[in-house]
This record gives structure tokens, sequence and C-alpha cells, in this order.
């Protein structure tokens, strides 16, 4: 009888949100392992010899990372309930937006939201550990001097203000109102892989109940952007597919 899979996953991540949720809707019972933020980096190398990220999925003797890899695992491992469509052309454009999204949509995503949770040291800790976190915010308020430029150069963000990813976040959102279908999903006639990274990776911008990132509320200077995008339909869209599937 194989092991419980174990899934090492950061609670404020929205790719390790992307994962929590495949796990649940797959009703797989698993462990859950959440290291320090900063330093799971660390972690990850030791679990798999060479990625640097979470979430990582132990399953059936192996450490799979990357979300991507991880779901398609699943989809062998566990193959009910689907996120996959059963058609091929359905499958094929549901794994290029999929691909999409975790290229384009987390990215940016993250980018902005590190940007300025970094600008507000003070909260700053509590907002990277998130809900049930409290020890690693202690250690991170301790350590603060290392652990604020190690997120800075794992996430690339500088002093400049993040035009790019905004935009690149806003030509994201006018894609998914584009791509939806009358079935109100993105790929075939039921909930599937497209519609769950995307719902999960727009979680810290939409903040649906349960989702543990910014659960104490957004920095100062990311409250008015963060308002002005939940306006646009994909992001209510995003919002409504989380709380009814999640």
């Amino acid at each position: 009888m194989s092991s419980r899979p174990v899934l090492w996953h950061l609670r404020i991540s929205h790719y390790s949100e992307k994962i929590r949720w495949a796990l649940d809707h797959k009703r797989l019972p698993h462990a859950r392992r959440a290291p320090m933020p900063g330093f799971h980096n660390v972690v990850a190398k030791r679990l798999t010899g060479g990625t640097h990220t979470l979430p990582i999925l132990e399953l059936d003797g192996r450490a799979i990372g990357d979300s991507t890899a991880i779901i398609a695992a699943l989809e062998t491992h566990t193959p009910d309930p689907p996120l996959y469509p059963e058609d091929a052309g359905e499958l094929q454009r549901a794994l290029e937006l999929e691909d999409t999204f975790d290229e384009v949509v987390g990215p940016a995503v993250r980018h902005i939201a590190f940007f300025h949770i970094l600008r507000d040291p003070k909260r700053a800790p509590e907002l990277i550990a998130g809900p049930g976190g409290d020890t690693h915010a202690t250690l991170m308020r301790l350590g603060w001097a290392t652990v604020a430029p190690i997120t800075k150069l794992s996430y690339g963000i500088d002093d400049d203000p993040p035009r790019e990813p905004e935009a690149k976040l806003r030509e994201a959102l006018d894609g998914i109102s584009s791509e939806l279908r009358p079935s109100g999903f993105l790929a075939g006639d039921r909930f599937g892989v497209a519609d769950l990274t995307a719902a999960a990776l727009l979680a810290p911008l939409t903040r649906p109940p349960g989702y543990p990132g910014f659960a104490s509320g957004v920095p100062d200077t990311l409250a008015p952007l963060w308002e002005d995008l939940n306006r646009h339909p994909a992001a209510q869209w995003a919002r409504e597919v989380y709380v009814a599937n999640r």
C-alpha cells in the first residue's frame, strides 16, 4: 500500500492554492507541510534535487515539482473526478490556457502583490506567512534584513512600479473574458483545469472566502489597484468559480 501523498506548499502561494484545490477536488487524502517562506527553496531543492519552488507533491515515491506536472500526475493517479476534458481538442485548449495562466497571470499577480507587500515592512512578515504562520512571521521579523532581499531576488522585484505586470494582467483578464464559453467555463461544458488554474492564480486579487492569502487585508498602497481590477468581469467570474467549486 502506498503512503499518503505529501504536499509541500506555501500558505499564501496561489500556485500552492492551485494544487491544494486540485487535491481537494480529487478528494485525495494527503498531508501538508509548509516550510518557512524565504527559505522554502532549500526544502524544494532537497526534495527534488533541482527545483527551487513550491508546490511539490510527494506521490507514489516521486517528488513532483511544477503545478502543471502535479495535476497531470493526479489525473493518472486519481482520474475521478476529472479535471481534464474528455474531448481531445478541448483538452489541448485547456492545457494551452493552463500554461498561459501559469506563465502570465501567476507571475503578474505575484509581482504586483509582493512589490506592495515589501513596501510595508511592518506587516510584510504577517502577510507572507499567512494564517497559522505566526512562528514563521516572528522568525521573518527577526531576520527581515535577510528575508526581504531574498524575496526581491526570487521574484525579480526592484524599486520600479510594476507597470508591465499590471498591463499583462489587464490583458490576461480581457483574454479570459473572450475565452469564456456559453457554459460559463473556459474549455468544455464543465469545470476543469483551465477554470481552476485561472481562479486559483487570481485568488490573491479576488480574495474569495476560504483563500488564505491576504486574510488580514491587503497593503494600503495595493488596495486601490486591486479594487479597480476586481471590477473586471473576468475577475468577478474567477471569484464566482472559486466560490462555486472550491
